[in-house]
């Protein structure tokens, strides 16, 4: 071979040959490039898009502008599958967010009674919840990638503890104007949600841990996740309620009657009698 670093070790099998029909054809080869120096995720990534387009470059010359020619170049490292899920991050993140909010959606509004109304307000609230915590990310230095876009995803989950058992509570809530059954269903469901959130809080034993992944990517998610989410299902919800809540959903309401009080005792047996009287007079 005429390649001086043909006969080097590193390069000893760069080209592999094979014999077909008498004649010596090349099956494949590689050479070696280099980036330049790279610290954080952005050079990493962005070195690899980069790569990428030259290797095609590359490709579209070998094959004299043929896209379907027989030669392929692309480029192969070590840290490429790291940091892979980068170049299509933010494809995967409104994909995953849909199909998880889609799926939540179509369980909120199951569980709810068909109400297409309270199940749209609570959606909206979950949406609220995960626009902020995204913000919260950028703001605490809570990268994007795949552990937190997994994080987002139970986000979407979590999020329904916050809202639906309020919004519930408003639509069968039975007084007369949206201000005192937003206010009756936080006394009711309130406390809950609370216990709830205060039950939550138990991840902060994670900010004690010594990796930096359960620091960032579970303790602070998480915390965020809970503070967030609470804030807007016992401060936000119930306002929002106030002004914009579903209509009332029809109850059947059943009386009970104390029988060992005196007035009870009176008004059961003046309906006995009044039940007799109309026998009698049915008799007659």
């Amino acid at each position: 071979m005429t390649c001086p670093k043909g006969g080097h070790p590193s390069y000893g099998t760069a080209v592999q040959r094979e014999m077909y029909e008498n004649q010596t054809v090349i099956r494949s080869s590689y050479f070696q490039t280099y980036h330049s120096v790279m610290r954080t995720s952005a050079d990493y990534y962005n070195g690899m898009a980069a790569a990428r387009i030259v290797a095609e470059n590359i490709t579209t010359m070998l094959n004299g502008g043929d896209p379907n020619g027989p030669h392929e170049v692309f480029p192969y490292s070590v840290f490429y599958v790291f940091y892979e899920q980068y170049l299509t991050m933010w494809e995967d993140v409104i994909t995953s967010l849909l199909l998880s909010g889609s799926a939540v959606f179509i369980a909120v509004l199951l569980l709810l009674g068909l109400d297409l109304y309270s199940s749209m307000v609570t959606m909206l609230v979950i949406s609220m919840i995960i626009i902020n915590l995204l913000g919260a990310m950028y703001w605490w230095d809570i990268s994007l990638n795949a552990v937190s876009l997994v994080n987002l995803v139970m986000a979407v989950g979590i999020s329904v503890e916050f809202c639906a058992h309020i919004v519930r509570a408003f639509a069968v809530s039975t007084e007369d104007t949206r201000m005192t059954r937003a206010k009756e269903s936080l006394v009711k469901m309130g406390s809950s949600v609370l216990c709830g959130v205060l039950s939550d809080l138990s991840i902060v034993v994670l900010a004690f841990a010594k990796s930096q992944i359960f620091q960032i990517f579970y303790f602070r998610m998480f915390l965020l996740i809970v503070l967030i989410g609470a804030a807007h299902g016992l401060i936000f919800l119930p306002v929002l309620l106030s002004y914009l809540g579903p209509k009332k959903v029809a109850t059947s309401r059943h009386t009970y009657i104390n029988p060992t009080s005196s007035s009870s005792v009176g008004m059961s047996k003046i309906s006995t009698a009044t039940s007799l009287s109309r026998s009698t007079q049915c008799l007659a």
